[in-house]
């Protein structure tokens, strides 16, 4: 009883910010083949910028914070990127680099969790991290010469959503009220891998990742399937 009530609050939770005032801003990762839209309101903000890029390669930043918007129980509601094909030659690798995220809530971060929801109907083409390419995690306890910096965070696990290593979660510390968190941060520490699977026609292919601080309340990773479904349905609404 007590996940399905959390998997309807996602749900509601989704459509209660899509109705807030807000407007989308469109990034275009460069030659890449795809856009990212995020949406930004006067609580909160986010932008991605590339930075560089290959064919297949496309790397880029996040710039955003989040102000006071923790609920009553303590939970900060995600932050959302829509990531869209826009050319059939589209990189297969998105990587995340040099991201600075402002704790602008009054609210300390124990963990930062991030969520791929991919609606595609072809299970095995969804978007999802590569564990692998990325490489360990550099935390408050290391300083390994390659991999995904996280500090003051220590430690990372993968889990899966409708596919494996779709959902990660970053703990082990804390980033105090009022800091910047620089995720990815330290010339070859900084890449954090999403594979994905272009279509060859372009399509309608998108997927979503969800970023959400983490305080003294973790929201079960199984939650953000009522997300995946709302999304699902959306996208056959619009076929």
């Amino acid at each position: 009883m007590m996940q399905s009530l959390r998997l309807r609050a996602v749900a509601g939770a989704l459509v209660l910010g899509a109705a807030a005032a807000s407007h989308a801003e469109i990034c275009t990762l460069g030659n890449s083949g795809w856009n990212i839209e995020s949406t930004s309101t006067d609580r909160f903000t986010l932008q991605a910028v590339k930075l560089a890029e290959t064919p297949d390669i496309v790397v880029f930043k996040l710039i955003g914070g989040w102000d006071d918007l923790a609920q009553s129980d303590g939970e900060i509601q995600p932050l959302d990127l829509n990531f869209i094909q826009t050319k059939s030659s589209a990189a297969s690798r998105l990587v995340i680099n040099s991201t600075v995220l402002s704790n602008r809530t009054s609210i300390d971060w124990i963990g930062f969790r991030m969520t791929i929801v991919d609606p595609g109907l072809d299970v095995a083409a969804q978007a999802h991290f590569n564990p692998v390419i990325t490489g360990p995690f550099n935390g408050a306890t290391s300083q390994l010469p390659t991999g995904f910096h996280i500090e003051p965070f220590s430690n990372g696990i993968y889990s899966p959503l409708f596919v494996e290593n779709q959902d990660l979660l970053l703990q082990g510390g804390s980033l105090p009220s009022g800091k910047d968190w620089h995720p990815g941060d330290g010339g070859s520490r900084g890449q954090l891998v999403i594979q994905t699977s272009p279509q060859a026609n372009g399509g309608n292919n998108s997927f979503h990742l969800l970023l959400q601080p983490q305080t003294n309340v973790v929201p079960e990773p199984a939650s953000w399937m009522a997300v995946g479904l709302l999304l699902l349905s959306r996208r056959l609404r619009r076929a």
